[in-house]
């Protein structure tokens, strides 16, 4: 449900299976859930390049759920927290850099870590 709401692709309910009563259907509807966050774009490995599975999320593995539900926020949700006009001009105000200095980042979290740095 909540891969639902944050793309916002109902389609996803149509392919799960339900009641997912046991261990063999919550792996068919982690595949399914993975798919969708792949095609989004969402990255499928930890920062340690650990692929992530269907497996590791049905069985449980915590740090690796953790790790999906990192990349899923930094995928689907601080794009639309961070204004990224807005964010550039702090950091150039912040790094007392001038404005005609080019300053090239290429993800929103690049731009915060930039900022915090």
């Amino acid at each position: 449900r909540a891969i639902q709401l944050l793309l916002h692709d109902p389609s996803i309910l149509t392919k799960m299976v339900v009641p997912s009563d046991n261990q063999k259907k919550n792996l068919v509807n982690c595949r399914i859930a993975l798919q969708y966050l792949k095609d989004a774009g969402v990255s499928l490995k930890d920062d340690e390049g650990i692929m992530i599975t269907a497996e590791d999320v049905a069985d449980g593995d915590r740090e690796l759920t953790i790790s999906l539900l990192w990349n899923i926020f930094v995928h689907l949700q601080l794009p639309l927290l961070i204004n990224g006009r807005l964010l550039t001009e702090e950091i150039y105000k912040v790094q007392g850099l001038e404005q005609n200095n080019q300053i090239t980042m290429s993800s929103p979290l690049e731009m915060l870590l930039t900022w915090i740095q």
